[in-house]
C-alpha cells in the first residue's frame, strides 16, 4: 500500500491495528503513516467505531457458556483416543447446525461480517420509522424491484416469501455499504411490526453458521453464504428470528 520507516503499510496492517492486534512498535509506525494519510485514517477509525459498537452488542453473548452437547462433543472419550477424528467432524457438524445460533465473538469473524451487521441493524432502526416512504420500490413493481437490486448489487435478488409467517413484503431500497450498494427488503405483519433483510454482494467468498445479536429492542439473525451476506433484522426475539432466518435460508440458498 506504502510505506513507514522502509516497510510497506498493508491492508492487513490496517485491520490489524483496527483490532488492536499490532505489537507497539508497529502499532506507532502504522499510526505516523496515518497522519500522513487522512483518508485511510479515517476509514481505520470508522472500523474501531463498528467493532465498539458491535462488541458492546454481542460480548454479553460470546459470555454464555458453551452448550453441553458441544462441550461432550469436543472431549474424547479417555479409552477410545483413537475415535477423535470422528469425533471432530461430529462436533464441527453441531456447530454448523443445531448450535448455530451459538457464537463465538472474536478474529474468527470477517472483518466484512462486523461492518455488514453493523449495518442491516442501522438500515433497520432508521428505515421502519418510515410511515410514508419505508421503501424505494414498493411490492407492486415486484419485477422491476428484484431486476433493479439485482443488477445494483451485481447478483440475483429474489425477496424470500414469508406470508407462510404472516410477514408481507413492502419493497425494498439500495442502502450504502461501505462505498458499495446493498439491498435492504422490508416486511410487515397485520401487527404492523416490521423486519427487514439486508443482503450484501461481497468480492470474497466466506461461510458462517447463523449468528445472532442485539441492539436495544431489536435483534438481528446473520450468516454468510459463499460471496452473499445476509442480516435479517426484527424485535428482539431470537427463537423467532431463528426461524424466519431458516425459512430465508431455504428459499435463497
Amino acid at each position: 500500500m506504502s510505506e513507514a520507516l522502509g516497510r510497506p503499510v498493508t491492508e492487513e496492517d490496517l485491520v490489524a491495528l483496527a483490532d488492536d492486534r499490532l505489537d507497539a512498535a508497529r502499532s506507532a509506525e502504522v499510526e505516523a503513516w496515518l497522519g500522513e494519510n487522512p483518508s485511510e485514517r479515517d476509514r481505520v477509525a470508522g472500523w474501531r467505531r463498528q467493532s465498539a459498537m458491535l462488541r458492546g452488542a454481542l460480548d454479553p453473548v460470546a459470555a454464555e457458556p458453551a452448550p453441553p452437547a458441544l462441550v461432550a462433543a469436543l472431549t474424547p472419550p479417555p479409552r477410545s483416543r483413537w475415535q477423535w477424528p470422528s469425533i471432530a467432524a461430529v462436533a464441527a457438524g453441531i456447530v454448523g447446525g443445531v448450535f448455530a445460533g451459538w457464537m463465538i465473538w472474536g478474529s474468527a469473524v470477517p472483518l466484512q461480517a462486523r461492518e455488514m451487521v453493523a449495518i442491516g441493524l442501522s438500515a433497520h432502526q432508521v428505515y421502519i420509522q418510515e410511515v410514508r416512504h419505508p421503501v424505494e420500490v414498493t411490492v407492486a413493481e415486484a419485477d422491476h424491484l428484484t431486476s433493479w437490486l439485482s443488477n445494483r448489487i451485481d447478483t440475483e435478488v429474489a425477496p424470500p416469501d414469508l406470508t407462510a409467517a404472516g410477514l408481507a413484503l413492502l419493497g425494498g431500497r439500495v442502502v450504502p455499504e461501505n462505498g458499495w450498494p446493498a439491498a435492504l427488503l422490508m416486511y410487515e405483519n397485520a401487527a404492523g411490526e416490521r423486519f427487514t433483510l439486508l443482503i450484501v454482494h461481497y468480492r470474497e467468498a466466506a461461510n458462517t453458521a447463523f449468528r445472532y445479536t442485539t441492539q436495544r429492542d431489536f435483534g438481528a439473525v446473520w450468516w454468510m453464504d459463499g460471496e452473499v451476506g445476509y442480516v435479517f433484522s426484527g424485535p428482539d426475539d431470537r427463537a423467532r428470528l431463528l426461524d424466519l432466518s431458516r425459512s430465508i435460508y431455504d428459499q435463497v440458498s
